[in-house]
């Protein structure tokens, strides 16, 4: 198993990006043009991440924003 990033690494690797750390969880944002066009966007993520064998909360919310 892979070491872990420490806290400074984890920051600096964010650093510039549309990422942010909260607690333990790396998340982002994103805004889309509309409902079906976020659900899209779920279902690409939902199948990159069952490939990769890693499952993340994916939060659908409002009517085109996902989490």
């Amino acid at each position: 198993m892979a070491d872990l990033l420490s806290d400074e690494q984890i920051a600096s690797r964010l650093d510039g990006t549309a990422w942010e750390r909260e607690g333990d969880e790396i998340v982002r944002e994103w805004k889309l043009e509309d409902f079906a066009a976020a659900l899209t966007f779920v279902n690409r993520v939902g199948e990159a991440a069952e490939e990769a064998n890693h499952h993340p909360d994916i939060l659908l919310h409002g009517w085109n924003k996902v989490r």
